[in-house]
This record gives structure tokens, C-alpha cells and sequence, in this order.
């Protein structure tokens, strides 16, 4: 999540529009901007759309697009489809994108053969001396630098995206949002954990009343047996 959604891929294909849009002029930003509020991301990205990029911020000195890890994702996957018409086959930069892509995939795969690792280190190696080529006045940032060890990691941790960070940063953002609704910071944990609990037992008690939609599944259970606590002999 760090170091590819809000790290490398924003860094390189913001590089990659510059020069797509102001030395190559392959297209404006504007169509960029209207194709990609066009365009149909799917139902599960729907939170996911890639924000309008505006002129500033994609010539601005730093290495962010100040895309949200899941936009960014979700511009990267389907950059492809919203301006590959408008490149040139044999196009230098557009090999460097895909080649980049060609990492994501499988840096994000759950399931990973050590033949894709191996494959894996040489689509990094390829990437930073490319890019390095094809943007000699640009720096190696350190989360490119951390790309190298990818490879090792998945040999010794398994797949990457099983022990990743971006579910636990999805529910610390809830915490933090639901601080600030409280707005009591007298024993916040305790507060936190009782509101939370009691969201819990809510979306439970509608998922058993029958009151899931298709919009709301409610939380699946199982497998296990329903036991109230006045029948355990403990419970006095």
C-alpha cells in the first residue's frame, strides 16, 4: 500500500502523464480529466474513482498525484483502457507503464508461484533502470529502492497483499472519524470500543431480523450454532 499505491505508482505515472501530455502532446489533461469521469470503473469501485487531476498538482515539484491508495489502484489498472488508444505502439514510456502494471499484478496477486517471483525481480530490475533511462533527471525515491526486496519477502512471508496493511488502515480510519463525530476524549478507547460494539450488534441483529439488502448484506457467521447466555450454567 505504502510503498506502490502511494508510493511508486503515483511517482511514475505522474512522470508518464508530463510527458504524455506536455512533451509529447498525445492528448490534454482535460480529455484525461473527462474520459476518466466517463468511464465505467465497475460496481465494486464505484468509492474507488480516481479524483480529476488538475494542472497544478501534476506539475507540482513533489512525487504525488494525491491519489487515496484505492484510487490511485484503480487509475493505475485501468490507465490502459482510458488513454492506450492514444499512444503509439512502439512508445518507450508506455513499455515502462506496462511494465510497472506487470508488477502490480503480481505484487497483489494472492496466490504466487516461485517462477512468478523470480519473474517478479527481473520486471524491478527492468523498471528502475528504464525509468532511470527514459527520466535521467528524476530521482530513485527510497520506496523504489524497496522494491528490490519484494521478491525476498514473498519467498520468506508468502503472497504480499495477505499480510499487508490496508484493511488495518481502513478501520483506523473509522476509529478516527468516529472520534471526531464523539468529540469526547475522556477515555476514548472505552467510548470507541462501546460505539463499535454496539455497531456490531446492531448490523448482527438486522442480518438475523431478515433486514439485509443487497446493498447491506449484513455479517455472515459460520460455522458455528446461535447460544443465548442463560443457557450456559456459568452464566449465574
Amino acid at each position: 500500500m505504502h510503498d506502490i499505491l502511494e508510493g511508486v505508482l503515483q511517482y511514475i505515472v505522474k512522470e508518464l502523464l508530463k510527458e504524455f501530455i506536455f512533451e509529447k502532446r498525445y492528448f490534454k489533461l482535460d480529455d484525461l480529466n473527462k474520459r476518466m469521469q466517463a468511464f465505467d470503473f465497475g460496481y465494486h469501485n464505484d468509492t474507488n474513482k480516481p479524483a480529476p487531476i488538475q494542472a497544478q498538482r501534476l506539475l507540482s515539484s513533489d512525487n504525488s498525484l494525491k491519489q487515496h491508495a484505492n484510487q490511485m489502484w484503480c487509475l493505475g489498472l485501468h490507465l490502459p483502457f482510458l488513454i492506450g488508444d492514444l499512444i503509439e505502439v512502439d512508445d518507450q514510456h508506455w513499455g515502462l507503464l506496462c511494465t510497472l502494471l506487470q508488477i502490480v499484478r503480481i505484487s497483489f496477486t494472492p496466490i504466487v508461484s516461485r517462477e512468478q517471483v523470480s519473474y517478479l525481480q527481473i520486471l524491478i530490475q527492468k523498471l528502475l533502470q528504464n525509468f532511470k533511462e527514459l527520466f535521467p533527471e528524476c530521482s530513485i525515491i527510497p520506496k523504489m529502492h524497496y522494491m528490490v526486496h519484494m521478491p525476498r519477502a514473498i519467498l520468506q512471508f508468502g503472497p504480499l497483499v495477505r499480510s499487508w496493511c490496508m484493511r488495518y488502515e481502513a478501520k483506523h480510519h473509522y476509529f478516527k472519524r468516529l472520534a471526531i463525530v464523539i468529540g469526547n476524549f475522556i477515555n476514548l478507547p472505552y467510548s470507541l470500543a462501546k460505539r463499535h460494539q454496539e455497531g456490531v450488534c446492531y448490523r448482527l441483529q438486522s442480518a438475523e431480523g431478515g433486514n439485509s439488502t443487497f446493498i447491506c448484506k449484513g455479517t455472515e457467521i459460520g460455522p458455528g450454532k446461535t447460544l443465548y447466555v442463560g443457557d450456559v450454567e456459568e452464566s449465574g
